[in-house]
């Protein structure tokens, strides 16, 4: 989402920066700003986390080996 969003910088733990960093760089600016325009008229944030969820096990599968 925060892609989507067009953030380009991030801070996070050391501990997470290689995962973090390795996910990002998969990533499709286009295609996250495309979810973040079908998400933001859902109503819920269970409705949000499940869409989020479903797009990310579809367009990047090896994020979740």
């Amino acid at each position: 989402i925060w892609v989507g969003l067009g953030v380009d910088e991030l801070f996070v733990g050391s501990a997470q920066l290689l995962k973090i960093r390795h996910a990002i760089s998969k990533l499709d600016s286009g295609l996250c700003r495309d979810l973040f325009e079908e998400i933001r008229h859902l109503g819920t944030a269970g409705e949000i986390n499940r869409r989020c969820v479903s797009f990310a096990k579809e367009h990047y599968p090896e994020l979740f080996i």
